[in-house]
């Protein structure tokens, strides 16, 4: 609209958007489609690996002349496939879902048992030491105890992936009462990460690992801002790596939806 001053009146010019909008739609739903084919074609590569090494193991089973020891070998390693499996689908779901809704009261001495007892094996298999630091007491917050510890759990198992030697990660839980929130710290004596590395960390589908969806730190993030949070990284190359989800004390649930 335009005034037409000094003479009464209005000028009123009226654009059609109509196609452009169409448009817009069209190309968003052909992005959507792009990235749900990469997404698929990323899990059937993913689930394929570990499905044909267990068919594999299977087929050895089947032998009768098998000895006991290879034979409860064998079936550890189709036991490891199907954690590699079950693990990559709780990473998707996690994902679709944002994080998870936060719906329940977490108390912290629990989280801290949980995370203990799903990283126990990878743990031991690494042959790696874990040590927890409580500084901020058995609090409670409201969130969803699950997604946080299967975030913890992931930049678990990236320290024991990205470290050699004598492994030593540690898990921090620390409080700022006066700002309301609280961090959850892990720091491993790894590789760290180099500026490129870093700057894609968090893409969907970028990974630095021969087999994994790329997806593990995604995740994270995800978690980190369901909870209305966020996640920070500090890395140096040839030193280790310090991520912490940054979380807010919560005495109530937000978010809440089916």
């Amino acid at each position: 609209t335009r005034s037409l001053s000094p003479e009464p009146g209005q000028l009123i010019v009226i654009n059609d958007l109509s196609e452009t909008r169409a448009l817009q739609t069209r190309l968003h739903r052909q992005q959507n489609l792009s990235e749900i084919g990469r997404m698929m074609a990323q899990v059937a590569h993913q689930i394929r690996t570990p499905v044909a090494t267990a068919m594999l193991y299977a087929s050895h089973l089947e032998s009768e002349s098998l000895a006991d020891d290879k034979r409860q070998k064998f079936a550890e390693k189709i036991g490891n496939c199907l954690k590699n499996l079950d693990q990559q689908m709780r990473d998707m779901l996690l994902f679709a879902r944002g994080g998870h809704t936060i719906l329940e009261s977490v108390q912290m001495d629990d989280l801290l048992k949980q995370v203990e007892t799903v990283t126990e094996a990878a743990i031991q298999k690494h042959q790696a030491k874990l040590i927890m630091h409580n500084r901020a007491g058995n609090f409670e917050t409201y969130g969803n105890q699950e997604s946080l510890v299967g975030a913890i759990q992931n930049l678990i198992n990236n320290a024991l992936e990205a470290s050699k030697g004598q492994i030593e990660i540690e898990l921090l839980i620390q409080r700022d009462e006066q700002a309301g929130r609280y961090e959850l710290i892990v720091m491993d004596n790894g590789c760290g990460m180099d500026d490129e590395t870093r700057e894609h960390m968090l893409d969907p589908f970028f990974t630095t690992k021969t087999c994994g969806t790329g997806l593990g730190m995604a995740v994270v993030n995800a978690v980190a801002k369901a909870h209305g949070g966020e996640l920070w990284i500090e890395s140096i190359a040839n030193e280790g790596s310090t991520i912490g989800l940054r979380l807010p004390i919560l005495s109530k649930p937000i978010n809440k939806r089916d």
